[in-house]
């Protein structure tokens, strides 16, 4: 019998979890096409998909993060052992919705990495800008363990550019 471990089953049932207060046809659509861009980029990455979180937020900044068309959700993940290394990369996930309301992928960014930034969490979208908690690594830091100050940084994930790691980490 194939077993998953815990660690990999807790982020989708939380992914699935934490839309309960949303419109369940709109929220599930979503979470489900942002999962299914995880799991392909981890294929891509030949990885393992590992931690997830998911925001609801407004990018084009019309007002309407609880309907379903013109909402957004974002999903930040980390891809652990890409390229059968001992290392692991962040993504973000940015799902819309298309004319049709069919579920459209906005954008892919890669915003972190092992010994280079570390992005714990999303925190909350403001005027189009989100808000990300990181860490960086210092020229003495051992590959394990980023001793950098958390700090807060801005970026807009629909401009190309804005949320990579140079710019996040400037």
């Amino acid at each position: 019998m194939l077993r998953t471990p815990l660690h990999h089953t807790l982020p989708v049932l939380a992914l699935l979890t934490s839309f309960a207060s949303a419109p369940t046809a709109s929220a599930d659509d979503l979470a489900r096409a942002a999962m299914r861009e995880a799991r392909a980029e981890a294929r891509r990455w030949q990885g393992e998909l590992g931690s997830t979180q998911l925001l609801r937020a407004d990018l084009d900044r019309r007002g309407d993060t609880t309907s379903s068309a013109g909402d957004e959700l974002l999903l930040l993940f980390t891809i652990e052992g890409p390229h059968a290394g001992n290392s692991w990369v962040q993504l973000l996930v940015v799902m819309g919705r298309g004319a049709d309301g069919a579920p459209w992928l906005r954008a892919t960014r890669r915003v972190g990495g092992k010994e280079q930034l570390d992005v714990s969490r999303m925190l909350r979208v403001v005027d189009g800008e989100l808000e990300l908690r990181v860490r960086r690594w210092r020229p003495a830091d051992s590959a394990c363990c980023p001793s950098g100050r958390a700090r807060t940084v801005r970026c807009r994930p629909l401009e190309e550019g804005s949320c990579s790691i140079d710019a996040l980490s400037r």
